[in-house]
């Protein structure tokens, strides 16, 4: 609790992007700077935008609209599957029905999303509850209050919701 994922964050890659960033101000080129490349990220980036580019369909995870990608789960979910890319977008590849068990995951974190989004929009506290308490983190409504009054005393100068 004292040493968070921020706090590594902070303490490493951000710090070595504000360390690279001082190097750079004013500096007549980026000659001897050495550049942050993610092994990951940075090289999959550039995969991205060379299929796209290039028209390749390269085949990638993606996010993308359900609308029948897995038949027996919300046609207007966003879900992760396989897919290609091209010049003309992404091409989901169908990957069919999907397990009770797996379904019951997947309806519950649609439905903590769905309803997270619905009380911010609508400023309703009880949406607020309702998707925290289906939170697998919190699962619980008093614990889903809890968690949710401090969120509103910690960000009252952003946003405040409404009990109805």
């Amino acid at each position: 609790p004292n040493y968070t994922r921020a706090d590594e964050a902070m303490l490493t890659r951000e710090k070595e992007v504000w360390d690279i960033c001082e190097k750079a101000v004013g500096a007549e080129s980026m000659e001897n700077i050495e550049l942050l490349t993610s092994p990951v990220f940075g090289a999959m980036m550039v995969e991205v935008a060379e299929s796209i580019a290039y028209d390749l369909n390269n085949e990638f995870i993606v996010m993308t609209k359900n609308d029948g990608i897995i038949p027996n789960f919300s046609k207007e979910a966003i879900v992760e599957v396989a897919g290609t890319l091209n010049s003309t977008g992404v091409h989901p590849i169908p990957y069919g029905e999907i397990k009770r068990f797996y379904k019951g995951l997947m309806e519950n974190q649609y439905a903590y999303e769905a309803l997270t989004a619905e009380a911010w929009v609508e400023k309703d506290y009880t949406k607020a509850v309702q998707a925290l308490a289906l939170n697998r983190t919190v699962n619980s409504f008093e614990k889903a209050e809890l968690v949710l009054q401090q969120l509103m005393e910690v960000n009252k100068d952003y946003w405040q919701l409404e009990r109805r």
